[in-house]
C-alpha cells in the first residue's frame, strides 16, 4: 500500500485548468493512504482538496489530516520545518511504501521534504511536479476563491488522457553532499572508524583522493583496534622501543580528543610505566633486569642494597627482591637517583591518578573530576624528556585532520 505524505499549497488543488501538485500525484500514483500536512493557511481550504482528490474516476483514497497544524509565522523557517516533518515523518515509517510531495508549500517545506528524503532510511520516493508549461508559475493567478465543481469540469488532466508531469527525485548529488559532509564531521571529531565505514561504502570524490582517504582512514583504525604502529611513526629513524613509546601516546592522545576518559586512565599509567622503565634503563643501565617480561631490580648492580633500604625506608610493607616493579617504585629509583627531578615530579602526576584509574579498571566505578587533557600534556613532556621528539607530534591528529578533509575538497 502507498501513502502519500504532502503539503497543501496555493496551487492545490486546481490551478490554471490544470491538476495542482497534490492532485497531479493523486491521479498518476493513485496512493491508498494521503497524510495532509496543513499550515494555518492551507488549512481553509481542506474541503477543497479533499473534493478534487475524490473527483478522480475510479479512485476514492483515504485522506488522513495531520493533526500538527503549522503556524504562517514557521513557513519560511527551515530548521522548524525540518524538525516538524522529521517528527511526523517517525509516525508513519512502517508504512509499506511512502511518496513524498517536493512541489506543494514554500521554498523552506519543500527543502526540508527533500532533505528527510535523501537521509531517511525508509521506503521513500519522492516526486516533483513539473508546471503545465513547464515553466515558473510566476503571474498566473490562483483559482482558490472559483467554484471548485466548475474548475474540476475544466480540468484538462481531468480525462483518462493526460500528460504526467512527474519528475522523481533521486537526489544523487545531494546525497554525494550529505555523505560527504558526515564524512567530514567524523574525520573533525577524530571518529576515524565511523567515518571509514561511510567511505568505504561510498563514492564522495575522486577515485585517487578517495584510495588515499580510505588508506589513511583504515591505518589509523588498525592502530586503535590492534596498536599497530601508525605509518608516519614507523617511517621514523628511531629505536623500536621509542616508536613503540610515540605510539602509545598518539593513542592517549587521540581517546582524549574523543573524550574517552576511562581509556585515557587506564592507559595512561601504562605509558608512564613504559616511559619510566625506558629512562631508567638509558641512564642508569643494569639497575632493572627482565625475567619472563616482566622487571625487577638488578640483585647484581652496586646500587640493589642501597636501593633495597631506600625503597623500604619508613615502609610497613617491605619491597622484596621477587616484588616487580612497577610506577611508584620506577618514581623510587629516579628519585634515589635524581632528587625530585622533573621526570620524577612528572611521574608523581601520573601516580595521582592512579586510585582513580584502579577504581575504573578493576571496580568500574564512576569517574568524578579527572582532566584528560592535563595527563595527556604530562605524557607527551615524558616522551620529550625519554628521547628527542619534535613539539609537532602533540598536534598530530589535527593535522592529520586538515589532510584528511583536504582530500575531501
Amino acid at each position: 500500500m502507498t501513502t502519500l505524505i504532502s503539503f497543501v499549497g496555493d496551487s492545490d488543488p486546481i490551478r490554471n485548468r490544470h491538476d495542482g501538485p497534490l492532485l497531479h500525484l493523486a491521479r498518476c500514483l493513485k496512493p491508498a493512504k494521503i497524510i495532509l500536512l496543513n499550515t494555518e493557511r492551507s488549512l481553509k481550504k481542506q474541503d477543497r482538496v479533499i473534493m478534487a482528490l475524490n473527483s478522480i474516476k475510479n479512485y476514492k483514497p483515504k485522506v488522513i489530516s495531520e493533526q500538527t497544524v503549522i503556524s504562517n509565522e514557521k513557513i519560511f523557517i527551515f530548521d522548524q520545518m525540518f524538525e516538524v516533518l522529521n517528527d511526523i515523518m517517525k509516525k508513519y515509517q512502517n508504512e509499506e511504501k511512502i511518496v513524498l510531495n517536493l512541489t506543494s508549500g514554500t521554498p523552506q517545506m519543500i527543502s526540508a521534504m527533500f532533505s528527510i528524503n535523501r537521509i531517511s532510511g525508509l521506503n521513500v520516493r519522492a516526486f516533483q511536479v513539473a508546471s503545465p508549461m513547464h515553466s515558473s508559475n510566476e503571474g498566473i493567478e490562483h483559482d482558490n476563491d472559483k467554484n471548485l465543481q466548475n474548475l474540476i469540469t475544466d480540468n484538462f488532466d481531468n480525462h483518462e488522457s493526460f500528460d504526467s508531469r512527474l519528475v522523481e527525485d533521486k537526489g544523487e548529488k545531494f546525497q554525494k553532499l550529505l555523505i560527504k559532509k558526515t564524512v567530514s564531521d567524523f574525520i573533525s571529531n577524530f571518529d576515524y572508524f565511523a567515518a571509514y565505514q561511510l567511505s568505504i561504502s561510498n563514492k564522495i570524490t575522486s577515485i585517487s583522493k578517495q584510495k588515499k582517504l580510505n588508506r589513511n582512514l583504515n591505518e589509523i583504525v588498525r592502530t586503535v583496534k590492534y596498536q599497530e604502529i601508525l605509518p608516519d611513526v614507523a617511517a621514523l629513524e628511531i629505536s623500536e622501543s621509542e616508536k613503540v613509546f610515540l605510539n602509545g601516546y598518539l593513542l592517549i592522545s587521540l581517546q582524549a580528543r574523543r573524550e574517552l576518559t576511562s581509556e585515557v586512565l587506564i592507559r595512561a599509567k601504562n605509558l608512564a610505566e613504559f616511559a619510566a622503565e625506558m629512562y631508567i634503563k638509558q641512564k642508569y643501565p643494569n639497575i632493572i633486569k627482565t625475567v619472563d617480561d616482566k622487571p625487577y631490580l638488578n640483585d647484581q648492580n652496586d646500587s640493589y642494597e642501597e636501593l633495597l633500604n631506600y625503597f623500604n625506608e619508613g615502609e610497613k610493607n617491605k619491597f622484596k627482591s621477587d616484588n616487580f616493579l612497577s610506577l611508584p617504585s620506577y618514581i623510587k629509583i629516579i628519585n634515589y637517583f635524581e632528587k625530585e627531578s622533573q621526570y620524577f615530579v612528572l611521574l608523581k602526576e601520573v601516580l595521582k591518578v592512579n586510585y582513580l584509574r584502579n577504581r575504573v579498571a578493576h571496580g568500574f566505578k564512576k569517574i568524578n573530576k579527572f582532566q584528560p587533557a592535563h595527563i595527556v600534556e604530562v605524557c607527551f613532556k615524558l616522551l620529550q624528556m625519554t628521547f628527542n621528539i619534535g613539539p609537532e607530534w602533540s598536534m598530530f591528529f589535527e593535522k592529520k585532520n586538515d589532510y584528511l578533509l583536504d582530500l575531501l575538497k
